[in-house]
């Protein structure tokens, strides 16, 4: 047996992280988020793709552009993506790697 643990709590998001924090919760539940675009500030985004090329270029813009330039934040050292899945076009493998490759060219032209 390998010994298992669960995350019931969310102990690292800011308190100004709410919407993260609520469908963190949601999630954990096994209840579907509110999807809904908000009006005011928030942390969490729900990006729709019907194909993963779509969704690869929504991601990378915004890794890239729209989350640095909203929250004054470095891509590099301060954005995490969390993917539910490691393998496929779309998996945190893919992800990464062509997130590796795009950081990198980014950092050589600062």
């Amino acid at each position: 047996m390998i010994p298992t643990v669960k995350l019931t709590e969310i102990f690292r998001q800011a308190a100004t992280s709410n919407n993260i924090i609520i469908n963190a919760h949601q999630v954990n539940k096994g209840i579907l988020p509110d999807l809904t675009p908000t009006k005011t500030e928030s942390d969490f985004y729900f990006i729709e793709a019907e194909h993963g090329e779509d969704i690869i270029n929504k991601i990378i813009m915004m890794i890239r552009d729209h989350i640095p330039n909203k929250f004054n934040l470095n891509p590099i050292n301060d954005i995490q993506l969390l993917c539910p899945m490691q393998r496929g076009g779309v998996g945190a493998r893919s992800l990464n790697g062509l997130l590796i490759i795009l950081m990198s060219r980014t950092k050589k032209l600062q």
